[in-house]
């Protein structure tokens, strides 16, 4: 079973950079010890390139949403993008056949 992690920049006080922080995973003790396993079988997705990079180096599938803006294309070459789709409602019907 695939996890689909989506984190929404827009409706949180973050900046829309990527962060390591934000894909952390409490893995760890009761202690509030936090862990970075790698996170095989999530999914980021995401319309900015460039934040797919700390996903992708934890190990997570991302899925680059293309848009029309050029700032979304920012940091788009490069082997951290998996997947690139132009719709996201297309691409998840397509996944649930």
């Amino acid at each position: 079973m695939m996890a689909l992690v989506a984190v929404a920049i827009a409706g949180c006080a973050q900046p829309p950079v990527p962060r390591d922080h934000f894909y952390r995973v409490d893995a760890g003790p009761p202690d509030g010890a936090f862990t970075t396993p790698p996170l095989r079988g999530a999914v980021m997705v995401e319309d900015i390139a460039r934040n797919l990079v700390p996903a992708a180096a934890l190990g997570m599938t991302t899925v680059w949403v293309r848009t029309d803006n050029a700032w979304g294309a920012e940091g788009s070459g490069g082997g951290h993008i998996h997947h690139v789709i132009d719709d996201v409602a297309d691409w998840l019907a397509v996944l649930a056949g």
